[in-house]
């Protein structure tokens, strides 16, 4: 039985195709150059996010902020460093994976 692709080739005679098989998202995620710029993304968020929440600390003092406001600033950054954990979690569960530290 022929598959999907080889049906659809088999459309258009006069074309030559060339099928590339891409790896999936999940192995792409597991790349450590993916993981690198994700954690450095990351990084690079929760900086930001750390400097709104001291200028928001600031106008939260001065009241020209409300109390919601700085609960999402503070929330945000503790989502950032929540997601650079999970994300050092996995590494270095995989990294001891291989070793056979779990199993």
């Amino acid at each position: 039985m022929d598959s999907k692709l080889d049906k659809f080739a088999s459309l258009f005679t006069d074309i030559n195709f060339e099928i590339n098989i891409r790896e999936s998202l999940e192995e792409q995620q597991q790349r450590p150059e993916t993981r690198n710029k994700v954690k450095v993304e990351l990084n690079r968020e929760l900086q930001r996010a750390k400097s709104e929440l001291a200028t928001a600390k600031k106008l939260f003092k001065q009241g020209k902020l409300d109390h919601d406001q700085m609960i999402e600033l503070e929330w945000r950054v503790f989502e950032l460093k929540e997601q650079l954990d999970r994300l050092n979690e996995d590494y270095w569960g995989d990294e001891l994976d291989e070793l056979g530290g779990e199993g």
